[in-house]
Order: C-alpha cells, then structure tokens, then sequence
C-alpha cells in the first residue's frame, strides 16, 4: 500500500524567452501567474501522521520563486542558459523537491520505502500545462 498526496499552489513570475524568433512577444519580459501541482507517494507516514508536511512542498518552490523573474533566478542556480518554459520550470521544481526536501526525508530508509515525485505539473497562466511524471 502508497499513500498518495497532492499539493496545488500558485505564485506569480516574470520572465522572457531569449530563444524564440524575433519579434515574438514571449521575448518581451511579462508575466505570469502560475499554478504548480505535485503529487507524491510514499508507503510509510512519519510520526506526526503525514507523509510529507505540505507547507514543506510548498515552501521549496513558492518560497524561492513567488514574484520572482525567473531569468534571474535561473542564473542565480547556475542555470542561466536553460529557457523559463512551463516545461523546464517542471523540470527544476522536480529537481529541487527531489533533491532538497525528499532527498532528507528519505535518508535512513530503504529504497522501497522512500518517499517519490509521481507527477509534478506547472500551468502558466491560463494556458498550457506541461508535466513531468515518474517513468
């Protein structure tokens, strides 16, 4: 048995693309309002009857991106060369729930009972939505 958990939040970003054609109005700085949505596994709950404390998920990611341009907080990780698309920023959100908050919670257990990322999505705006899910 897994017991499954999502959290759904939005924040609001700036940013621009710097590898569309020109002219193109991606180009222009502007900004969004997206939502983010993680869904997560496990087998096992902490002591506190949780399988990862929501506020945690959310903190990882709202609190380091929320009213933020994203080009710069792109360079600032060291990744300015990477494009703020809904599809890349599901990529780094992935990275960092994966690696800065499960990466602790997991530590000490056996694989088999490690908490996962099973699906992560981020919508921009009212448009698209691109998502990342566990293979």
């Amino acid at each position: 048995m897994r017991f499954h958990i999502s959290k759904r939040f939005t924040m609001s970003c700036a940013h621009h693309l710097r590898r569309v054609p020109e002219g193109h109005k991606c180009a222009r700085h502007h900004g969004h309002t997206y939502a983010v949505e993680v869904h997560l596994s496990g087998p096992l709950l902490g002591q506190d009857g949780m399988l990862v404390d929501f506020g945690i998920i959310k903190e990882a990611i709202h609190g380091r991106f929320d009213h933020q341009d994203l080009n710069e907080v792109f360079k600032e990780m060291g990744i300015g060369d990477v494009e703020t698309t809904a599809e890349q920023l599901a990529s780094v959100f992935w990275d960092i729930l994966d690696g800065d908050v499960l990466r602790l919670l997991n530590v000490g257990q056996e694989p088999s009972n490690w908490v996962r990322i099973e699906k992560l999505s981020v919508q921009e705006g009212e448009g698209g939505i691109a998502w990342l899910e566990r293979e």
